[in-house]
């Protein structure tokens, strides 16, 4: 028999030949594949499973986000799109690269704010050199901030004398640098946020051993992969991503919760209500909205929440696409408009500078230097010194200045969407997929949609998102409303509906006019029959001229479900 490890290997094989056909470049040499352990399997169980559960007839969104430095800017991230995307040809994917060339992962730690935690992927796949803490910072930004499984590359070999470098963590010192950073820093920092370390750099010493090649032959210029290093680093990364057995419910997981319409909460008298915990919602539909709802959250619109404005990445300075200012925060609640920050009194080689802030709407709000912390008049910019980027920008240009009339903006961006509008769809790209409200407090809140118009609102599920792991998601009622509690189904030529005995006191009702008012005729008890539990009641089409619509009517008149349409339509309804 094959043992568990014996067959991974013989199935890795198996993968990577057809990879490198594939692939189409015949230079990557024949070598062991990399083969990750349950372990690290563990730490993408969602994404994985959300790969993995995708059918023809239950495709799933997932969105994926590159983000690093020039290493992940490489052409391997294009093959790991595409070959993603031919293994799984029932996701609807969004695969995007937001890597900032130069950027260390401390500044990629600030810039996260506006440029992945606004998205809420389902997978970020990371790479940058840095300090010893810039990676803990960043992984702690996505980890108190969305769902994502966090895939971190370690990093791949550029020097031929790392080939013989110590890898015993008991054995590193932080002055031996890379591979103190390899095999110490990356999986304590992994570790600690529940990341999973992509074994690149072994993997690459292994090739390189198993043909004789030196890591040297797979670089461009010293650094940076050539073709044959970006087709392993693409194979490498991919390795963690293969089809495998599903591990849990991708939608119902400590950290997403699913509620389905019409089994898990429901809509009375065009009201949905439903208690939750976590700091984002994602609603599901299919095809255009058929109405409008507004999005309440605790007792308020959407809208009237501060916590669903923030801002967008800051444009660039004038040299290698660096924005201008890593990361841009406020102190005072936001409104949606455009800022426009202009230096001036740039000297020479740009170490020092003033600059102004104005927004769209604010209007004129303060100046400042780059030297200390800013906070505008209003509150509303708040601006650290060390989130300046145009001296590095002047310096590394070659004392290029900054043009005249220089100035960099962003945006206050919505969070939500309120109200969903008639016609409205989700991204092409995700399918069913839209972010309902995102920036809440980690915690319990309630949820509330209200209907405007007469359909009710063709939405098919609710997401509660919790970085914490504690995510809950269920109807504010306990019971279903009596329209979801009356039921029918055909039974040779006659159609029976039924309901629950517990409501011997409740009008069944009928009416013939499909249009609104309706005019509706009460049905005797006499017709019907009990059967164990439940009430039944049979008939035959034509029945009151062709009735279409069913209700059951409560015995008070101020009864809260008795109110609205609760009906369930025969089999000839349209």
């Amino acid at each position: 028999m094959v043992s568990r490890a014996g067959k991974a290997l013989w199935l890795g094989i198996v993968w990577l030949t057809c990879a490198i056909a594939n692939f189409g470049n015949a230079a990557v040499l024949p070598h062991a594949p990399l083969v990750p352990t349950e372990a690290e399997l563990a730490r993408l169980s969602r994404v994985r499973s959300l790969l993995n559960s995708a059918t023809a007839t239950h495709r799933q969104p997932v969105h994926i986000v590159f983000y690093g430095q020039s290493i992940t800017l490489g052409t391997w991230w294009r093959t790991v799109a595409d070959e993603l995307r031919r293994l799984y040809p029932h996701v609807d994917f969004r695969i995007e690269n937001r890597a900032i060339s130069g950027f260390q992962d401390w500044a990629l730690a600030r810039t996260v704010v506006a440029d992945l935690i606004p998205l809420q992927p389902d997978l970020v796949i990371f790479h940058a050199y840095g300090t010893d803490n810039g990676t803990d910072l960043f992984l702690r930004q996505l980890r108190q901030h969305t769902v994502a499984d966090v895939l971190v590359q370690s990093d791949h070999l550029h020097l031929d004398i790392s080939m013989d470098e110590e890898v015993d963590p008991a054995k590193l010192v932080p002055r031996d640098v890379i591979p103190y950073r390899n095999y110490v820093r990356l999986p304590a920092d992994c570790d600690r946020h529940g990341a999973c370390v992509a074994r690149v750099r072994d993997a690459w010493k292994a090739y390189c051993r198993t043909n004789g090649v030196s890591p040297s032959a797979l670089l461009a210029d010293g650094i940076h992969p050539n073709a044959d290093g970006n087709l392993l680093m693409a194979e490498f990364v991919l390795a963690y991503l293969h089809p495998g057995p599903l591990t849990e419910d991708p939608d119902r997981s400590p950290r997403v919760k699913t509620a389905t319409l019409g089994q898990d909460a429901y809509w009375r008298s065009g009201v949905l209500e439903c208690d939750f915990t976590g700091s984002s919602i994602m609603a599901k539909w299919t095809g255009p909205l058929n109405g409008e709802v507004e999005v309440w959250v605790d007792g308020k619109r959407a809208g009237e929440r501060p916590e669903l404005l923030g801002f967008s990445r800051v444009s660039p300075g004038h040299f290698s696409g660096w924005p201008a200012l890593s990361q841009v925060s406020f102190v005072s609640p936001l409104q949606e408009e455009t800022w426009t920050f202009t230096p001036f009194n740039v000297t020479a080689g740009g170490l020092n500078f003033s600059f102004r802030v104005s927004g769209s709407i604010t209007g004129p709000d303060g100046e400042g230097t780059n030297t200390a912390r800013f906070v505008s008049r209003s509150g509303r910019v708040v601006i650290e010194s060390g989130d300046h980027w145009i001296p590095l920008a002047v310096h590394f240009s070659g004392q290029k200045p900054l043009p005249e009339g220089f100035s960099a903006v962003w945006s206050t961006e919505r969070h939500y969407h309120d109200p969903l509008l008639p016609g409205q769809q989700p991204p092409a790209d995700l399918r069913t997929r839209v972010r309902l409200v995102q920036g809440l407090s980690d915690g319990p809140h309630r949820l509330r949609l209200v209907q405007r118009g007469a359909q009710t609102p063709s939405l098919l599920a609710l997401q509660a998102y919790s970085p914490s792991g504690q995510a809950m998601m269920q109807d504010a009622i306990s019971t279903p409303p009596i329209s979801e509690r009356l039921s029918w189904s055909v039974d040779g030529d006659a159609t029976v509906l039924r309901w629950s005995a517990e409501l011997q006191d409740w009008t069944l009702e009928f009416t013939r006019e499909p249009s609104l008012p309706r005019q509706w005729s009460a049905i005797s008890p006499a017709a019907f029959q009990r059967v164990e539990n439940q009430f039944q009641f049979r008939f035959s089409l034509p029945f009151g001229v062709s009735a279409q619509w069913f209700r059951l009517r409560a015995p008070e008149a101020n009864h809260p479900e008795s109110a609205g349409a609760l009906w369930n339509s025969t089999p000839n309804s349209p």
